[in-house]
């Protein structure tokens, strides 16, 4: 669940000083293969991949690849992973200051463990399947 109380971060190629309110979910997957993720939702999000670890100060460091498409609410990428490595999969919104609901889908050959960061509040276990699916939900942030 990704509200007021998450993290927000400077995400790169953005104007400075813009706070984006984003998730970390902890990746791994069984066997080397290719694997899909589908991210959608109402408002329009990027997906970031890191290798090993994800820093909120350095976020270009560790970055694998990434993809700020979801204009129409909809993120794809498709990549290999190798069997028993960390990945980080980031979701933040393409515009400061935003929350929304998504819904992260992932499909491939073997099983993914997929581990949300832990918060302030509580969160689902770990979860291990050959297909996916994980509800995130957002509040949107009402201007004053």
């Amino acid at each position: 669940m990704l509200t007021e109380d998450n993290q927000k971060y400077w995400r790169p190629d953005t104007p400075a000083f813009a706070d984006y309110y984003y998730h970390v979910i902890q990746v791994n997957t069984s066997t080397f293969d290719q694997y899909s993720f589908t991210i959608n939702s109402s408002i329009q999000i990027c997906a970031f991949m890191y290798t090993s670890e994800f820093d909120p100060t350095n976020p270009c460091s560790n970055r694998w690849f990434y993809d700020c498409s979801g204009t129409n609410g909809e993120v794809r990428f498709r990549n290999f992973f190798e069997s028993r490595r960390n990945y980080v999969l980031v979701i933040t919104t393409f515009s400061a200051n935003v929350t929304g609901e998504f819904t992260i889908i992932i499909s491939g050959p073997g099983l993914v463990e997929l581990t949300p960061s832990p918060l302030n509040t509580i969160s689902p276990p770990p979860s291990k399947s050959k297909n996916i699916q994980i509800h995130l939900f957002i509040r949107h942030l009402l201007d004053s």
